[in-house]
């Protein structure tokens, strides 16, 4: 009767392990195809139902993340903003505490943690750049292929080094070494970024922008005219692209 019943949770264990485990590659696959081709609530409602099935897969984890932040990104609304950061950053959490070697869950928790800095304030900010760094610097370890993780550093240098003296003094006080960034390596970052991804116009719209601040004006224009010569696929597209067209008439 024992040995009975324990070849019957055996057997249960096998049946449920797959249920539980890693979700499909395909499914992923798929995911990915919608979250490129900006369908964006066809891939969270895909990704919700493999949590269903995959709740522990920090694949799907962070992806839902990623899904998070791309509805945060699409939207003018402060609160719906907020919430889907916050809601966001929970998953990539997740993602994280499950497996610590796993690119995609440090690359969204990096973002999060970033983008809820920018929401609670300068201090804040600048208090969770640390983190940004650390994990961000981690996925390009794990992954040296995935554009965004440069981006992300491009941004990171650039917002740095483009704070304000008095910005720079209020960092001093709260902190005895303050996070410190450069144009020089966001240059860098999005020119890798762009090299890797050379269809995202926010590489190529930061990547002119670092130009200006370096003074490079030949360079400036050159990576903003591949901005504009990119075919938008979303509203957030288009708004960069506003302002690369904004910039070269200047």
């Amino acid at each position: 009767m024992k040995i009975r019943t324990f070849f019957s949770l055996v057997a249960i264990a096998v049946l449920i392990t797959p249920i539980w485990g890693q979700a499909p590659l395909d499914q992923l696959a798929r995911s990915d195809e919608l979250q490129e081709a900006d369908q964006l609530q066809a891939n969270y409602d895909l990704l919700k139902e493999l949590e269903k099935s995959h709740p522990s897969d920090p694949e799907v984890l962070w992806r839902i993340a990623q899904a998070h932040f791309d509805f945060s990104d699409n939207t003018q609304k402060k609160g719906l903003i907020k919430k889907h950061i916050l809601e966001g950053f929970d998953y990539a959490e997740n993602a994280l505490e499950i497996d610590d070697n796993n690119w995609g869950a440090h690359k969204w928790y990096g973002i999060m943690i970033g983008r809820i800095g920018e929401i609670e304030g300068i201090k804040q900010k600048i208090k969770n750049a640390y983190e940004v760094s650390d994990h961000v610097l981690r996925s390009i370890e794990l992954n040296p292929n995935d554009d965004g993780n440069y981006h992300v550093m491009g941004r990171w240098n650039y917002d740095l080094d483009d704070l304000s003296w008095a910005m720079r003094k209020f960092a001093s006080t709260f902190f005895a070494t303050p996070p410190v960034g450069k144009f020089s390596d966001a240059k860098m970052y999005f020119s890798k970024a762009a090299e890797l991804n050379p269809s995202d116009v926010r590489n190529h719209l930061w990547l002119g922008k670092s130009h200006i601040k370096l003074k490079d004006r030949r360079s400036a224009m050159k990576a903003l005219e591949a901005c504009l010569a990119i075919e938008p696929k979303s509203e957030s597209d288009r708004l960069i692209q506003k302002e690369a067209r904004k910039l070269l008439g200047k």
